[in-house]
């Protein structure tokens, strides 16, 4: 015979997943912390009584939450310090003359003039060399004056 369903999710109405998935982060699909909360307090309220979901279970949830939230702070953090560490590392090369690879792939000496800080991709600063932008991870040597 087989074992019936958990209580929890047997009690969930039919429309409760498709609802739900709705909250998930779109720009990396995964789930957020208010989604977090959201379903925990769904599942808190639609569980069936007679089985309740015990303290550690939702003590366990709570620390996990918790440590999502850590861990997000911590890679945001992490990623603000990348960026001050490039802008750094840009604005270092002014006045130095570099080697870096163009567009059509071409290996190319100039002298850096200026670097933005923009991050127009994402991640890399700008240098401007010459009449060139160009994009901090395409500068391939740092010539010694």
């Amino acid at each position: 015979m087989s074992e019936p369903i958990s209580s929890t999710a047997a009690s969930l109405p039919d429309d409760y997943y498709w609802s739900n998935s709705q909250t998930t982060s779109d720009s990396t699909n995964e789930l957020d912390k208010d989604a977090f909360l959201s379903l925990l307090t769904a599942s808190l309220q639609y569980q069936d009584p007679s089985e309740p979901m015990s303290t550690s279970e939702i003590v366990s949830q709570t620390t996990a939450l918790s440590t999502m939230e850590q861990l997000v702070q911590l890679s945001e953090s992490q990623a603000q310090s990348l960026i001050a560490q490039l802008n750094a590392s840009a604005a270092a090369l002014v006045g130095q003359t570099v080697e870096y690879t163009d567009g059509q792939g071409n290996t190319t000496k100039g002298t850096v003039m200026a670097a933005s800080f923009t991050h127009v991709d994402g991640t890399d600063p700008t240098l401007t060399i010459g009449d060139a932008a160009v994009p901090y991870s395409d500068v391939t040597a740092v010539a010694q004056d």
